[in-house]
């Protein structure tokens, strides 16, 4: 959705406004407490981590963790104006399941502590909430830098794989570093287009409800995503 220019005497949001920003962000954080129980568990315990690498082979749940919240994810988008929400909830909470699998391989593979994890985590909230500051209180149209911000988006989706296979110092700093630039500048957009969707009047609950459980997802994306390539940028592969 198109963001607006927003003057001064029309920034503030009504109660409709906030119960739907008050849904959208319990719903990102119920899915971040999936991802981080999930995260933990797979650490903790060893044959949990057996479920998806073993010695001879790569499991099935490797695989559907690394590409099943992107088959989710265009279910939810494909699906919001069909599936109940209730139906959106369940697969919203599968999708952070899943990525809480994968990050727990990933972060296996990572130099990484449970203390320097939780530096990271700090981080990224600073700068989710700088994100938002920024999507919130921006009079700037950003429409001419979406298709910028998005194609570089997709290059990095498309550049990932490669660092992950064949890594080197130079190219996955550098990846890094242009993943925690693209995602702040997409969160802060998103926070910008959730502002302008819960100002709009006109739809009912089941619709509205709906709505959220997608800006939930995005802005679940772009935290996880932010904090990926934090961590991916301070620490190196073992």
């Amino acid at each position: 959705m198109k963001s607006q220019v927003h003057s001064a005497e029309g920034s503030s949001l009504s109660d409709h406004a906030r119960g739907f920003m008050v849904r959208v962000f319990m719903l990102m954080f119920a899915g971040l407490a999936i991802t981080s129980a999930c995260i933990y568990v797979f650490d903790t315990y060893d044959y949990c981590m057996d479920l998806l690498v073993t010695r001879d082979h790569i499991t099935i749940l490797f695989w559907l963790s690394l590409f099943g919240p992107f088959l989710v994810s265009l279910v939810i988008r494909r699906g919001i104006n069909y599936i109940s929400y209730f139906g959106l909830c369940v697969l919203f909470l599968i999708y952070a399941a899943l990525i809480g699998i994968c990050f727990s391989f990933i972060f296996s593979i990572l130099d990484v502590t449970d203390s320097s994890l939780f530096a990271i985590f700090i981080t990224a909230c600073l700068a989710f909430g700088a994100m938002g500051i920024a999507g919130f209180t921006t009079l700037i149209d950003p429409t001419q830098a979406r298709p910028i911000i998005y194609f570089l988006g997709g290059g990095l989706i498309a550049v990932i794989p490669i660092v992950f296979l064949f890594p080197g110092p130079d190219m996955s700093l550098g990846v890094s570093f242009v993943g925690v630039l693209v995602f702040m500048g997409i969160g802060a957009m998103h926070f910008g287009d959730l502002r302008d969707t819960a100002d709009q009047p006109g739809f009912d609950d089941g619709t509205g409800k709906r709505m959220a459980v997608l800006y939930s997802l995005y802005l679940y994306a772009d935290f996880v995503n932010l904090f990926f390539f934090l961590a991916a940028f301070l620490f190196k592969r073992k």
